[in-house]
């Protein structure tokens, strides 16, 4: 069966014959419409790609140099595809990184990042996540340096 590509839902497929005489000078009499009945088609979605919406990190406010932070970070797709191979690292005062798998197109994945935090303590420092999986976005999020 054909699968017709469209965003959500259903497709409707059904078309309109009309038969009808013509005579030799080309007016038209005894016209019909022929209606086939509507056959909903399932939609598989557009073709495209993966898109990101900017990143929501959460975590806690404060963590200990040199320790291990657990961040909440969440990657929403927004694209017309879905997204493999989902990964989220951390950078700049935190290092590490975590998968995230595939994400549909519309849903949203929170993926939790354990980030060893560095910065001079009694300072605020900021830890930056980036999703790469076809397509890529960034988030931040400040700590206290503990």
């Amino acid at each position: 069966m054909y699968k017709r590509q469209c965003p959500a839902g259903n497709w409707d497929n059904n078309g309109v014959i009309t038969i009808a005489k013509r005579d030799a000078s080309g007016v038209i009499s005894e016209s019909e419409d022929l209606v086939s009945p509507v056959d909903p088609i399932t939609c598989q979605g557009l073709a495209g790609s993966a898109k990101f919406a900017p990143l929501k990190v959460k975590g806690p406010k404060a963590v200990k140099s040199g320790q291990k932070g657990t961040f909440r970070v969440t990657v929403r797709n927004t694209g017309t595809a879905s997204a493999k191979k989902v990964k989220v690292t951390a950078s700049g005062a935190g290092n590490g990184s975590a998968s995230g798998g595939k994400i549909k197109p519309g849903a949203s994945k929170t993926v939790t990042v354990k980030a060893k935090v560095t910065g001079k303590k009694g300072r605020k420092a900021t830890l930056q996540f980036k999703a790469t999986g076809g397509a890529s976005s960034t988030g931040n999020i400040k700590v206290t340096v503990g």
